[in-house]
């Protein structure tokens, strides 16, 4: 909302004489204190530097300003040196050079802007003012006297000692104005001499402001306002009274002035800022919201410090309430509201007759505003629910049909009043009373067209017939916008889309808006306007804005992605040029057809706010556009809108190296190691007028091809920069998009490791030529003791297998097998002895295939092991033993595989020496199983005599036999092991017991990993 002088003054009960609302009248004022930045809320004093930084003096220190955040400068607390001598600042001096100067109540101090150094002198002295002299010295005032400071040998001499020194001004070279709180004294320099001089002032004990301009002595003058003395003969010239112009300001002490650019003279008083400008002698006067309530307007009371920066913002400090800055916006955009005159700032409609503009109000009635005069009428109609005015036409010149809440009205704008209808026009008017009429819109036919709360409605002016479009009309579908093209179609913008009529038949039909790629078509039109060439320009409340060609019906949809500030769009209006303007929720947008880019405008750049009203658009005779909104309206020329304004300075403002900053102002170069090759910087364009305009293009040169535009942010990051030298460039424009080709340049470093120098890498190399002798000459003498290994392992695993041969080939059991062939011969029993000598030499070939595939799998396992038990059954009678085999049903009997070698002797053991001793019928069950998912056994139970007995009856009749099939088995399972790199085999022998405790048999368990699921064969 805006805030602007004349408001105030009107509620102080001020008269408003015509020379005021010029320079402040499209003011924008935006205030900094503690909550957005501001260290402490009392700013002194303001000052910019040569690199555009903007300074700020505070009762907490002094801070640097770069348009987005401020950098603090602080006194060091039990320190002697290296800080600020007070954190009070009161004066800033700053002559073109590093250096900025700083007053306090406890010193000066000289503060290198590049490398951040301070150095302090005159301690323990208040500082009241500093200004130049003669070959860069400077004149300091204090409360103890005049100084005179040499800023090349750093010395200090005291001119006038003793004297409560409040301000002074350099008249010439020789002559130096120096007030007091009792008097002014004139002081000859080279005379180092001074005398009492009089203007005919009070005595003011407060620092009375005093400047030199055009030869004039210019001093601020409490309750008064500004004299002018001639600088030669120190006579007075004029007087410019505040009085006369505000009669009712009672006490006005004059705090600070500075004149600026254009020679306006800035006054800051108790109550607000005056600005008087010396060529016209008129004054501004932009007061203080005393009630800190209101967005765009002065805060404070008193104010301090002027001061107006390069780009011609006024900065203006005020006692705790922070800093203000107020652009002026010359020559863009104005905004009219209730502080011009307005009666109600909620803006529906528009209208013009001649020199004045109709603006139709949300139930305050039509405002009518003189152009040229500024000045404004106001007219309400009698009937209540007229006063909101949604749309307004001409239909004879000077008399308008509006479209409110409740019904049309007549408007009369010669008179200012409203009027009752014709008697012609009065059905009209009777017909549609009591109706919501949301827009009306005349074509060239004459035809007056509404859309109503009731439908659509068309009134022929000439004939005065009415029409009601019942195929046109439908339930709460307001209608929003109409618009005609040269052939005399109308366009119709409503809830449901966009329709048009066609003049030949007479008809209206819809148009779909069918966003390309999607099935979705576009609702809410609130507006629809035309191009040159017959393009349709379509506002819509939900989507955005689109283009449609009517020839090709083709739609193009452009939304907050392709630079619309926001998607619900109020109205558009085609200027000169061809470019769209369209009021949004976040702002004003200008739309160039041509390249299809967005320029937003928002409330930075003077317009009446962020947030407008459908309906409240018109472009005027002149050229210009008006649009309307929730603080008035805002009222320009589009062609005097192009890009203004000189390139701003722009500057690195941080320079971080693994997240920690480091100071290369003033160095020109940053050199950094290879381990710390984590770069950040911050940067800024030192234009403060809208600095969330600024635009960004950066580029390090070695690792960005090309500039890197990356709009308003304003820092970057490079991780993992090789080694080598490197150029950082940045370059800005400023909000009105004015770029400043001329990059600032840093140069970057990255120091390359030591293991890439010459020396060391022949030192390398010669290392590595070592260390491959020294690997090889290893990897040979590993190779070799492998070999020699597995050349032994060979050697066991052939001496096992052949032992194993042996075991099965036992020669005592082929002699009995062969024996009792015969003994079948000789009996005459040649069945059976064919039988056996079959199964026999069946047994014998398998023995010898075994020898060459040492694991086999279960399945001829089984087959192997039924062939020799047949054998042993067939010797001993099938009556001796019986004989089973059982294989878990998780195991894939053809696929997993067992040592042969390791089975046999073990179920020879149990028949020889287990089942052999016993009388009753033996058995032997021989069983496969898995036990989990990478091991499997092999389990021979017997239900024999025992190992403890089998012992005994062994050494009785063959004390001198020793059994070495066990044995074999223990060794193979060592060497099993050892082959396939595992500690998963072994063997489990349990001896078992009867419930009395007698031995009645041996359990022999043979574990072994699952060498098909470890991909071991």
């Amino acid at each position: 909302m805006r805030f602007k002088g004349g408001l105030l003054l009107y509620l102080l009960g001020w008269s408003i004489p015509s020379l005021f609302a010029q320079v402040f009248q499209n003011a924008w004022v935006e205030n900094f204190d503690n909550r957005n930045g501001l260290s402490q809320n009392t700013v002194w004093s303001i000052n910019q530097d040569s690199r555009g930084f903007l300074w700020v003096g505070t009762d907490d220190g002094l801070l640097r300003y770069d348009g987005y955040q401020f950098k603090p400068y602080r006194a060091q607390i039990g320190k002697s040196a290296g800080g600020l001598p007070s954190n009070s600042i009161r004066q800033l001096f700053h002559n073109g050079d590093e250096h900025l100067w700083v007053g306090t109540r406890n010193g000066i101090a000289q503060l290198n802007i590049l490398t951040d150094s301070i150095r302090t002198f005159l301690p323990n002295i208040r500082i009241r003012k500093i200004l130049p002299g003669a070959q860069g010295k400077l004149w300091v005032c204090s409360n103890k006297g005049l100084y005179f400071l040499d800023t090349k040998s750093k010395r200090t001499y005291c001119k006038i000692p003793k004297l409560n020194i409040l301000n002074a001004a350099q008249l010439d070279t020789n002559r130096l104005l120096i007030s007091t709180s009792e008097n002014y004294w004139l002081l000859d320099v080279k005379k180092n001499k001074y005398k009492v001089v009089s203007f005919g002032l009070a005595p003011d004990n407060d620092i009375r402001p005093m400047q030199v301009y055009n030869n004039l002595i210019w001093i601020g003058v409490e309750n008064e306002g500004v004299w002018t003395f001639d600088s030669h003969s120190l006579k007075l010239v004029k007087k410019y009274s505040l009085r006369a112009l505000f009669p009712e300001l009672i006490t006005f002490p004059i705090r600070s002035m500075t004149i600026g650019k254009n020679g306006r003279c800035w006054l800051s008083l108790q109550s607000g800022l005056v600005c008087l400008d010396t060529k016209t002698e008129k004054m501004d006067f932009l007061p203080s919201d005393l009630t800190y309530q209101r967005l765009n307007s002065l805060k404070g009371s008193p104010l301090n410090d002027i001061f107006e920066d390069n780009s011609g913002l006024v900065w203006v400090g005020s006692n705790n309430s922070g800093l203000n800055k107020i652009n002026l916006r010359l020559g863009k955009f104005r905004t009219i509201n209730q502080d011009y005159g307005l009666n109600y700032n909620f803006i529906l409609s528009f209208a013009e007759s001649g020199d004045h503009l109709l603006v139709g109000t949300d139930g305050e009635g039509i405002n009518v505003w003189n152009k040229k005069t500024g000045k404004v009428r106001v007219s309400k109609p009698e009937t209540e629910g007229r006063s909101q005015v949604f749309a307004m036409i001409e239909v004879e010149p000077s008399l308008f049909w509006g479209a409110t809440s409740n019904g049309l009205v007549q408007f009369d704008a010669k008179k200012g009043t409203f009027t009752e209808p014709s008697l012609a026009c009065k059905a009209a008017f009777d017909t549609l009373q009591s109706t919501a009429i949301r827009t009306i819109y005349m074509d060239s036919r004459k035809r007056v067209w509404m859309g109503t709360a009731k439908g659509l409605f068309t009134f022929d002016y000439p004939t005065k017939a009415y029409r009601f479009w019942a195929n046109a009309s439908g339930y709460d579908d307001l209608i929003n916008s109409f618009k005609e093209d040269s052939k005399g179609t109308i366009w119709i913008g409503r809830g449901a889309g966009l329709q048009k009529y066609s003049p030949i038949n007479e008809t209206i039909e819809p148009v779909p808006l069918v966003i390309p790629s999607t099935h979705i078509e576009v609702g809410d039109v609130s507006s629809v306007n035309l191009s040159s060439d017959s393009v349709l320009w379509i506002s819509s409340y939900r989507v955005g804005f689109g283009k449609y060609n009517p020839l090709s019906k083709r739609f193009k949809l452009y939304t907050t992605d392709d630079g619309l500030p926001n998607s619900i769009v109020y109205g558009s209006l085609v200027d000169d040029n061809g470019q769209v303007w369209m009021s949004t929720n976040m702002g004003l947008a200008r739309f160039n057809p041509k390249n299809e880019t967005f320029t937003a405008f928002d409330v930075h750049d003077g317009i009446q706010n962020n947030e407008f009203n459908g309906g409240a658009y018109l472009k005027l005779a002149s050229g210009e556009m008006a649009f309307g909104g929730v603080n008035g309206f805002t009222i320009f020329q589009p062609t005097g809108l192009q890009r203004r304004g000189s390139p701003s300075p722009v500057a690195i403002t941080e320079v971080k190296v693994m997240n920690h900053s480091v100071n290369v102002f003033g160095k020109g170069m940053i050199e950094t190691s290879y381990t710390e090759n984590f770069l950040s910087f911050e940067f800024a364009a030192l234009d403060f007028t809208s600095p969330q305009k600024n635009q960004y293009a950066y580029q390090l040169e070695g690792v960005d091809k090309n500039w890197i535009y990356s709009g308003s942010r304003h820092f970057v990051s490079y991780s993992q920069i090789p080694p080598g030298d490197y150029v950082f460039k940045i370059k800005a424009s400023n909000s009105d998009g004015v770029w400043n080709e001329t990059p600032l340049t840093l140069k970057v470093r990255v120091t390359a490791p030591f293991w890439t120098k010459d020396w060391f890498r022949f030192l390398a190399m010669m290392a590595g030529v070592g260390a491959l002798v020294v690997f090889f000459t290893g990897r040979i003498r590993r190779i070799q003791e492998r070999e020699k290994e597995k050349a032994m392992l060979n050697r066991q695993i052939a001496a096992l297998e052949m032992k194993a041969l042996r075991a099965q080939m036992n020669p005592h059991f082929i002699f009995n097998c062969l024996n009792s062939i015969n003994n079948f011969i000789l009996h005459d029993q040649n069945h059976q002895a064919s039988k056996y000598l079959t199964k026999f030499s069946k047994l014998i070939r398998q023995i010898l295939d075994n020898t060459d595939t040492p694991l086999q799998t279960i399945e001829r396992i089984v087959t192997f092991m039924n062939l020799y038990v047949e054998l042993e059954q067939m010797r001993f009678g099938k009556n001796k033993f019986d004989f089973e085999i059982k294989v878990d049903s998780r195991l894939e009997a053809h696929e997993t595989v067992f040592p042969t070698m390791m089975i046999q002797p073990h179920v020879e053991n149990a028949i020889w020496h287990g089942l052999m001793h016993r009388t009753e019928q033996g058995k032997i069950i021989l069983s496969f199983q898995r036990e989990t998912s990478t091991l499997v056994s092999c389990t021979i139970e017997d239900n024999g005599v025992g190992r403890v007995k089998s012992k005994e009856i062994s050494k009785q009749l063959s004390p001198s036999r020793k059994s070495k099939g066990t044995q074999n088995v223990l060794e193979s399972i060592e060497t099993f092991n050892r082959q396939y790199n595992t500690e998963g085999a072994k063997i489990i022998i349990d001896d078992l017991y009867d419930q009395t405790g007698e031995p009645s048999g041996t359990k022999v368990k043979i574990v072994l990993p699952d060498i098909a699921q470890f991909k071991l064969c």
